[in-house]
């Protein structure tokens, strides 16, 4: 269950309702995501390292 809080934001008076998470929750969400863009890194990368030996053969020719 959620817990929900309401908000009022000062500079426009508007009220938003946001959800409160737990700072250890929060916490993991951020290393997941943080997980999921070093994976495409390092899928990138090693893209890169298939294509180097057809880079390499062309320069030869």
């Amino acid at each position: 269950m959620a817990q929900l809080t309401m908000v009022i934001d000062e500079r426009t008076f508007s009220i938003m309702i946001v959800e409160v998470i737990d700072e250890k929750k929060w916490e993991n969400e951020q290393y997941k995501r943080k997980d999921k863009r070093r994976g495409r890194d390092w899928q990138h990368r090693e893209n890169i390292r298939s294509k180097l030996p057809t880079i390499r053969e062309t320069l030869e020719m």
